[in-house]
């Protein structure tokens, strides 16, 4: 909601590089929250993410708006969010998660529409709007959600908030398929950050398990 309400009153720049501070909040709130110290590479993984945000981003001139503080505001929220469902994937069923997600959201939004006096459903229908309703239910919310639920067990808060923070790299790549746009030098670099952050704690977790390898065992294993 924060993050939507804060587009309206931003610069789509300004928003893709501020929803992503998540993973700031991520590693900020780990601690406090489920009593981890964040790790080295974690924070190396962070920067090298919010690195690429940045330049994906292509931040010309940048102005506060009010906006940014409610991007802020919804971001701070998206962390929280993957920290509890961190805590909760691993002890409840995937599904029942997800349901709870999904009628949670549409309980609070019809309740929000109501109170502003906005339209709960469109006067007006057409094959296309069915169509993006179509996808955005089932693909973006529905599969999202029940994927996020089922598969986060098996990583950590800050490894999935970077994971997440794909979502411009995966747009940039629609858009070279579909709509035929070019890539200037700011995303590709961005991009190569972002997937360099996500992938930097196994790879250290690589190199750190090869230089712990007696020199013996090298032998044998020769």
């Amino acid at each position: 909601m924060f993050l939507i309400y804060g587009l309206q009153l931003t610069t789509a720049s300004n928003t893709g590089f501020l929803a992503g501070l998540s993973v700031i909040w991520v590693l900020l709130l780990t601690g406090p929250l489920m009593g981890k110290r964040p790790s080295f590479d974690a924070i190396l993984a962070t920067l090298f993410g919010l690195a690429g945000l940045y330049l994906m981003a292509d931040i010309q001139g940048w102005q506060l708006h009010l906006g940014d503080g409610l991007v802020v505001i919804g971001s701070l929220f998206t962390a929280i969010h993957i920290i509890a469902l961190d805590r909760f994937c691993a002890r409840h069923n995937n599904m029942t998660l997800t349901f709870l997600q999904i009628s949670t959201m549409a309980v609070i939004f019809l309740g929000l529409q109501h109170i502003s006096g906005g339209e709960i459903l469109p006067r007006n229908w057409s094959s296309k709007l069915v169509i993006a309703l179509g996808i955005t239910a089932i693909f973006s919310t529905v599969i999202a959600f029940w994927v996020q639920a089922h598969f986060q067990r098996y990583s950590t808060p800050t490894r999935a908030v970077l994971i997440y923070n794909l979502e411009p790299v995966f747009s940039a790549l629609f858009a070279l398929w579909l709509l035929h746009e070019t890539f200037s030098a700011n995303v590709i670099f961005g991009g190569g950050l972002i997937l360099i952050g996500m992938c930097l704690p196994g790879i250290l977790k690589i190199f750190s398990k090869r230089s712990n390898v007696n020199p013996t065992d090298r032998l044998r294993g020769l």
